[in-house]
């Protein structure tokens, strides 16, 4: 979960007819326009919700422990690496570890 209003380009499919979702595309070029509702009518709709960051079921991704015990492993720091430089902020996602 993110709690900036624009989608994540991360978590954006990787069609081969749709480049504009690449993040090698994201990372050589800044503001590139992913139309979700074109992506969205090929492969199903893009939601947004809402959720209460006071509830202990959420937590901060960048302070958690689960993310802690990723800081070592490379191919996770390079993603995360990945998520900053085009501009997903990996300090503004949040994860729920129960339903």
């Amino acid at each position: 979960m993110t709690e900036k209003l624009s989608y994540p380009k991360t978590a954006l499919p990787l069609p081969s007819n749709h480049l504009e979702t690449s993040l090698v595309v994201h990372l050589q070029h800044k503001g590139v326009y992913v139309d979700l509702d074109k992506l969205g009518a090929e492969f199903g709709r893009f939601y947004r919700f809402g959720f209460d960051s006071t509830d202990v079921r959420v937590k901060k991704w960048f302070y958690c422990d689960e993310r802690k015990k990723l800081t070592n492993n490379a191919a996770w720091m390079r993603m995360e690496s990945v998520a900053n430089k085009v501009d997903d902020d990996v300090r503004s996602f949040w994860i729920a570890t129960q339903d």
